[in-house]
């Protein structure tokens, strides 16, 4: 087992590294959530193009360079955890229906929550080591707070209203 980090910004980089790695791997698994997904809505939401998951792995870099720190392939023990589990909702790929979208939904508002709170530690840790100067971390918190009240909107007024009928 690797020696925790001593000090916040230790802790700071450690965290930013294995985030950065994480996020690699969700971008690929929110790719494939979007093309086995009905509700046109959703497939849009999750579609790289519009899941801003470039952008957030271009900031990430952009601090993992500016730190000086060696790219990972490991990330959190939760991470392989969500991506497991994102990885088997995606079986049965020839199964399309509304309700696998409800799957696909609950799993990616899943993730983006627990990005969410990622992204808001370091942002925090950023702000007590004046780390985050040009902005990027909070950017990426209040786009994710975005993300995840759209999936609420599909949630509660696409995805489950028309199961019901």
């Amino acid at each position: 087992m690797k020696t925790p980090p001593n000090n916040l910004k230790d802790a700071f980089e450690s965290l930013l590294n294995l985030t950065l790695a994480a996020e690699l791997k969700y971008s690929k698994l929110f790719e494939q959530f979007s093309t086995f997904v009905e509700t046109a809505e959703l497939a849009a939401v999750l579609s790289p193009a519009r899941n801003e998951f470039e952008q957030h792995i271009e900031r990430l870099g952009r601090l993992c360079k500016h730190y000086k720190l060696r790219p990972v392939r490991e990330c959190l023990e939760v991470d392989e955890v969500f991506l497991a589990t994102g990885k088997e909702v995606c079986g049965y790929k020839k199964q399309l229906s509304k309700f696998k979208d409800s799957q696909i939904l609950s799993t990616s508002k899943q993730i983006t929550y627990h990005r969410i709170a990622i992204y808001s530690t370091l942002e925090a840790m950023a702000t007590a080591l004046d780390a985050d100067e040009p902005g990027l971390l909070k950017q990426t918190s209040a786009e994710l707070r975005n993300t995840g009240a759209y999936f609420c909107q599909i949630e509660q007024n696409i995805l489950y209203p028309g199961l019901a009928k």
